[in-house]
């Protein structure tokens, strides 16, 4: 998966990044909480900004991913200002759903795949 990442960056120039918190004194703790960030790819064969959110379960519910996807969101757009913006998302993922409405996706109805993944645009 890794390397796919690597190879992503190297070929469009974006990608994901890896999230890691700070202590009291805005020094890096190398403390490795999850994953984020934009990449392109293909949905319904039109090209997109797949957004990508996953945090470790002690991360979860303080914010961390809406404040890390908030800015890639807006940095994916910079680089790709053409491109919609979509997440790609397990229906059974309530966490991710409600993150994702957070954030101002909206669910596009009839797209994705029937019981493997939704599409929520923004």
């Amino acid at each position: 998966m890794c390397n796919e990442w690597q190879h992503k960056w190297a070929e469009d120039g974006i990608g994901y990044f890896v999230v890691s918190r700070k202590d009291e004194k805005g020094a890096d703790t190398c403390n490795v909480i999850g994953f984020c960030g934009v990449r392109k790819s293909v949905e319904q064969g039109k090209d997109v900004l797949n957004v990508y959110y996953r945090f470790s379960p002690e991360s979860q519910g303080k914010d961390f991913a809406k404040e890390a996807t908030t800015a890639d969101i807006e940095w994916g757009r910079e680089k790709c200002p053409d491109l919609p913006v979509v997440a790609i998302i397990d229906p059974a993922n309530t966490a991710s759903i409600r993150l994702a409405e957070k954030l101002g996706f909206t669910l596009d109805a009839g797209s994705g795949v029937p019981g493997d993944y939704d599409v929520y645009r923004l």
